[in-house]
């Protein structure tokens, strides 16, 4: 623990290097990537091109912040049906209770209205999705989410005829949740059935994990939101993984992934470990986090003391207005890097190479 002080001390107060802006932490660390670069992420949506005859498609979206919004709008332009629900209620709450739908007004990278319909709890979402659920929310609700969703997927898949499957994608996968949501639903199974049976029931269920989301976006006010980019890959690998029908499993789920959202899905070697592994996000966040801690909670209020003999009390102390990417100063871009260093090594440990 002294020698972990010692580090982050030290690289918290270097600033004889560093980096002097947050583009040259980004051009660092593309020079530190193992393994060709991503593409550009942008691109414009297309029409919907499931084929003559193939019918719109249902998809429930776990989420309705920025980032489900944009991803409905990215459905909607496509001809499909998103449908969402709110997990704490606060951005659907009035249409939760009265049945209705949000009219998602979508500017920049995808212009126009779409329909998304509001669902009211877990199972409501589950009955109305299709067949095909995505999470897409931030990833410290993905675990309470999985919890709370496994009971609804479970009594799906019991409900499903042979042959047929049960989608969820995780937009996008932290850690190995795909591992704990699988784990989770068998659980829930085991409940009312012998394991045997459980085996066959979880093999309805795929779980396409992604590296990252297919859409950026900014939700503005209401039902707008400002899809800033569409992203022009994004890598996926498939859970569970079974030998003999990995390759088929990573054609049919691509095939699915080009019908809901566009030529943009690149299936990943490596598997969950590889995406996980190329997830920028937490390193990115914790060094931002341990580097402005004071800003974002302020201290507590000291004890009154006195004064003149009178007690005197401190003012209540407020958070710093702050904006995290301005925030990256030199010794909080070291601690990145170190950071991001550890991810490479990890990788590179494993014989994994990342994007």
């Amino acid at each position: 623990m002294a020698a972990l002080a010692v580090l982050l001390l030290l690289l918290l107060t270097d600033r004889s290097g560093g980096f002097q802006q947050r583009a040259d932490f980004r051009r660092r660390r593309r020079r530190r990537a193992v393994g060709p670069a991503a593409a550009s992420p942008s691109a414009s949506p297309g029409p919907a091109d499931g084929g003559p005859g193939v019918p719109p498609a249902r998809v429930g979206i776990i989420g309705a912040g920025s980032i489900a919004l944009g991803t409905a709008s990215l459905l909607g332009s496509r001809g499909h049906a998103p449908v969402v629900y709110s997990p704490s209620g606060g951005g659907t709450r009035e249409r939760q209770a009265d049945g209705g739908g949000l009219s998602v007004r979508s500017a920049g990278a995808i212009e126009g209205r779409f329909e998304v319909g509001v669902a009211r709890s877990p199972g409501d979402l589950v009955r109305s999705s299709g067949d095909v659920l995505l999470l897409a929310l931030p990833a410290n609700g993905h675990k309470r989410m999985m919890e709370q969703f496994a009971p609804a997927i479970s009594e799906r898949l019991e409900g499903l005829r042979d042959g047929a499957r049960f989608e969820v994608m995780i937009s996008s996968h932290a850690s190995l949740g795909a591992v704990y949501l699988m784990e989770t639903v068998r659980s829930k199974l085991l409940e009312t059935h012998p394991e045997e049976a459980c085996n066959n029931l979880l093999g309805r269920m795929r779980i396409s994990a992604w590296g990252t989301t297919a859409v950026t976006a900014r939700r503005t006010a209401g039902d707008a939101v400002n899809v800033l980019t569409v992203r022009e890959a994004v890598d996926f690998c498939t859970v569970p993984c079974t030998e003999g029908t990995a390759e088929d499993d990573a054609a049919s789920c691509s095939a699915l992934l080009t019908r809901l959202f566009g030529d943009r899905f690149r299936f990943r070697d490596g598997g969950l470990l590889a995406i996980s592994l190329s997830n920028l996000n937490p390193q990115n966040h914790l060094g931002i986090v341990l580097g402005n801690m004071s800003r974002m909670d302020p201290a507590p209020r000291p004890p009154p003391v006195e004064v003149g003999g009178e007690l005197r009390s401190f003012p209540e102390s407020e958070p710093e207005p702050w904006w995290q990417g301005k925030s990256i100063t030199p010794a909080v871009g070291n601690l990145m890097e170190a950071l991001d260093g550890e991810r490479i090594d990890i990788a590179a440990a494993l014989g994994l190479e990342l994007r």
